[in-house]
């Protein structure tokens, strides 16, 4: 959660979101994944790969922590993003199937975030990947129509300026106050 929330809000300020969409994308990345209390943990925890009733299971998870964030107010467009965090730019994402505009710019960056976070991140079924191999595969995500270009380039550009601990430990004090 802190790194998808570090690397979205830089991601958002490269990518000049104005500030009131920079705190709705802080507080939708912070709490993307809270429809995830409602998973089974035989379904999170699974050491292999997801059956396809299972990853139908995992899909509500957006929209379960929709559900449960709708009615706070202090949220804001960040409810949105709890929602809309698994679309996908050709429509093949859930849960609603949005396509192309209909996704907003904080959706994509959370998005983008969070398939990277996931790639570089150890996860039961499998070790982390190089964040070459991670930048790769989001670069195949672009090609395939899946996700937003600009956001990728940015995120590969952002790397290559600087600090790459940022990419493994956000500094969350600096980027989440």
């Amino acid at each position: 959660m802190e790194r998808v929330t570090g690397v979205s809000l830089v991601l958002g300020e490269k990518l000049n979101l104005p500030g009131i969409s920079l705190e709705s994308l802080r507080k939708g990345a912070i709490l993307h994944d809270i429809g995830k209390i409602g998973m089974p943990d035989s379904i999170l925890l699974k050491p292999g790969k997801l059956t396809k009733e299972e990853y139908e299971e995992i899909k509500k998870h957006s929209r379960i922590g929709y559900e449960l964030c709708k009615g706070l107010k202090s949220l804001g467009m960040g409810v949105d993003l709890i929602l809309n965090h698994h679309e996908k730019l050709d429509g093949s994402g859930y849960p609603r199937g949005l396509k192309g505009d209909e996704i907003d710019m904080p959706s994509r960056i959370l998005a983008v975030s969070d398939i990277f976070d996931a790639l570089i991140s150890s996860r039961n079924y499998r070790k982390a990947l190089d964040i070459h191999k991670a930048f790769k595969i989001l670069w195949s995500e672009v090609k395939e129509g899946k996700i937003d270009g600009d956001v990728v380039e940015a995120l590969v550009k952002e790397y290559g300026n600087g600090d790459h601990d940022f990419f493994i430990n956000p500094k969350m004090s600096q980027l989440v106050s």
